[in-house]
């Protein structure tokens, strides 16, 4: 009697450990489930909402300043210096964009200093900024094939390509912000290195050094040339007064506000077909133009 007993009490005991085993194991099915609905879920909440952010901190670099007065022309018998340009643009670009919530920005200078590059890209570290943004207007466009209009300069994407992907889509927000104005958009500047400069994993770096340097900070670094000083076109219609110079860091801004979903901006662009052109050499002998498409 007693062996029958033992008997049932181990077969009970081992069919309690089988449920037991069962149990967790549909638990953890279950978990897992509802673990990867929640991702997807959430996949699809933040692929609707894109790059919405909540907080931002953003570097704006005023090009040149002190005794480096970047682009002159004269107008009038008045010198126009690309280093003051490029301050009140900057300023007005830094107004706008703090009146987004949770956006804090910085000027890594503001009067007429001249930080080395070294210097202002570190600014940017130091303030751990998730965005450094150069200020600048163009000149004489031998190199690039044309003399008016706007560009910004990114990173080409053979290291890290994801900062030059991120650096680009931005391109063309501000791109287009800036065309919006009526200037005309000539598309994306990438340069490579002409000093057979290596980026860590062997490829040929980029030729700014805002643009290299902001990169291996892990920071996105772009430079934007608004306009041509020194095309009379140009520097009357965008540049000549401090309205026109305040609707320039306002397309800025706005371009930064919809590509990052600050406060309630949308980026509206789909299928942007954007003209990129590469320079790989000091005399732009042997440019390549090419289109890519975004978004």
């Amino acid at each position: 009697m007693k062996k029958k007993i033992w008997i049932l009490v181990g077969v009970i005991v081992v069919f309690a450990v089988i449920f037991g085993m069962w149990h967790r194991e549909t638990g953890k099915r279950e978990k897992t489930a509802q673990t990867m609905q929640a991702t997807t879920e959430s996949k699809k909440k933040n692929d609707g909402e894109d790059k919405k952010t909540q907080n931002m901190i953003i570097e704006i670099d005023p090009g040149h300043g002190g005794n480096q007065p970047g682009a002159c022309a004269s107008y009038n018998g008045e010198e126009i210096m690309e280093k003051d340009l490029n301050l009140k643009i900057a300023q007005y670009m830094k107004e706008a964009l703090e009146k987004y919530p949770g956006t804090t920005v910085y000027l890594t200078r503001d009067g007429d200093q001249n930080p080395d590059l070294g210097e202002r890209v570190q600014k940017a570290k130091d303030d751990k900024a998730d965005l450094l943004i150069s200020i600048h207007n163009n000149a004489d466009g031998k190199l690039a094939g044309y003399d008016n209009g706007c560009t910004v300069l990114t990173a080409k994407g053979d290291y890290e390509p994801s900062y030059a992907q991120t650096e680009q889509e931005l391109a063309c927000c501000i791109l287009s912000e800036l065309e919006g104005l009526g200037l005309e958009n000539q598309g994306i500047l990438l340069r490579t290195s002409e000093n057979d400069s290596k980026y860590p994993n062997g490829s040929l770096s980029d030729y700014y050094y805002i643009v290299k340097n902001s990169l291996l900070q892990e920071i996105p670094g772009i430079i934007v040339e608004h306009a041509f000083i020194d095309d009379k076109e140009d520097y009357h219609q965008f540049l000549s007064s401090d309205q026109k110079l305040r609707q320039l860091g306002e397309a800025d801004a706005r371009a930064v506000a919809k590509y990052y979903r600050l406060g309630d901006e949308k980026n509206e662009l789909k299928d942007i077909e954007e003209k990129i052109l590469l320079i790989s050499d000091p005399e732009g002998k042997n440019n390549k133009h090419y289109t890519q498409t975004y978004f």
